[in-house]
């Protein structure tokens, strides 16, 4: 915050910091952690906050840690996104959980694009029947590299008993 306030920037001139990208309940959670040392699943307050989908709550809580360099936070959202990427893969919202994942991040968010490529890449058989699933890869872009990247190695894995 103190760089937001500093005058090359729009905030030291308005002394104003509007939060008006990303959820409400995103910006909740990031406060909550900076007030306790952790955030909560669910709120804890009496708030009319629309709820993130399970899939992407913790997305949103890791790409404003990063917006916000809390190295300690994006750490904890990205634990927590990896578990529930892990147990909703199969869930309708795993592709546009993918498409969030790889509009809201950039290459330096490896860790979190690497956690749906790998789940994906697992499960290749079950998620390639999906319609929904064929329609983020017809669209291409940086997810489907990665994913056919992925399935190479994958491949070679297999082939070579690795």
């Amino acid at each position: 915050f103190e760089n937001a306030f500093k005058e090359e920037f729009i905030e030291g001139n308005t002394n104003v910091i509007e939060f008006d990208q990303y959820s409400g309940s995103a910006y909740w959670r990031v406060f909550e952690y900076l007030y306790t040392g952790a955030y909560s699943d669910g709120f804890t307050v009496m708030i009319t906050l629309l709820e993130d989908p399970a899939l992407l709550k913790d997305l949103r809580v890791y790409t404003l840690a990063d917006m916000f360099f809390s190295e300690g936070l994006k750490k904890l959202a990205l634990k927590r996104f990896q578990q529930e990427v892990e147990e909703h893969w199969r869930s309708d919202e795993s592709p546009e959980c993918i498409r969030e994942v790889y509009s809201s991040t950039h290459e330096r968010a490896a860790a979190v694009r690497a956690a749906v490529v790998e789940v994906a890449a697992r499960n290749v058989q079950e998620l390639g029947r999906k319609e929904i699933f064929q329609d983020l890869i017809r669209k291409g872009g940086d997810f489907a590299v990665d994913y056919v990247e992925r399935l190479g190695r994958r491949s070679n894995d297999i082939w070579f008993g690795r």
